[in-house]
């Protein structure tokens, strides 16, 4: 949709420049640049958090970690779960953008 289909719909002012904005490829590249880390970042924190709790607990002296690497594994993992909410943050902010730019049309 170009400027003018959009003041067509009857969106104008600050919603049509929000508009703009999210059909900018900058925001395409931004997006998909999250959703390549929010993948990175749930396939990872699936391998050491998922694979490597039960590992932890066992009485098998072979797969107890060593307290320094249990501490970075822990520190790893609390990173990997900011970094997945930083993600879902940014893709609620985008829905509510697209929410409030192109709520008029998907209401009509």
């Amino acid at each position: 949709m170009g400027k003018g289909e959009l003041k067509k719909k009857g969106i104008t002012g600050c919603r049509l420049r929000l508009a703009l904005a999210l059909l900018h490829s900058v925001h395409d590249v931004i997006y998909i640049s999250v959703t390549m880390i929010f993948a990175a970042t749930t396939l990872l924190y699936i391998l050491f958090e998922d694979f490597n709790a039960p590992r932890n607990q066992s009485s098998d002296p072979r797969f107890i970690l060593s307290a320094s690497s249990a501490k970075r594994l822990e520190m790893f993992v609390s990173i990997l779960r900011w970094a997945e909410f930083a993600c879902l943050s940014f893709y609620s902010l985008d829905g509510f953008l697209h929410i409030v730019s192109y709520g008029w049309i998907f209401l009509k």
